[in-house]
């Protein structure tokens, strides 16, 4: 899995930096599939050029999307706080843990039921897009985050 990683990682940064073109990627060909069958880079559509189909954000915007945080999370938190503290008290009528299910997996798929709710509510007000389904995973925004 690591190498698996590191050559994505490779890869994103040589699509990102423009100079990754699929009739170059002989040592790479495994990688750039699998980055095009995941929706991250496009296909051979560009002239055998290998672009990125999903955002890419950089160290400079991360100023701009905790900006954001510091706008929705404060908002949020209250009800998140209480979702989970009435978790942790009622936890025990869960079916989830009566079947021996990690709390923490408990946990994080309520958050993503919250965190899914509130998209929808954006979605509603026309404020963001609706994400695309993706079989088995449901719906979610790729995106790369660059690092410096």
């Amino acid at each position: 899995m690591e190498s698996i990683a590191s050559g994505c990682s490779s890869m994103v940064r040589r699509v990102v930096a423009n100079d990754a073109y699929w009739t170059d990627l002989a040592d790479d060909a495994e990688t750039a599939l699998l980055l095009s069958k995941l929706g991250y880079v496009s296909d051979r559509q560009h002239g055998n050029h290998l672009s990125m189909v999903v955002p890419v954000f950089y160290p400079d915007e991360q100023l701009l999307i905790a900006a954001v945080s510091d706008i929705v999370l404060p908002r949020i938190g209250d009800a998140v706080r209480r979702a989970f503290d009435s978790l942790s008290v009622r936890a025990g009528d869960f079916t989830a843990v009566r079947h021996g299910v990690n709390i923490e997996e408990i946990g994080n798929e309520l958050w993503h039921q919250i965190f899914g709710s509130t998209n929808e509510l954006l979605v509603k007000t026309g404020f963001v897009d609706q994400p695309p389904h993706m079989d088995g995973q449901g719906r979610f925004f790729r995106s790369i985050r660059m690092e410096s």
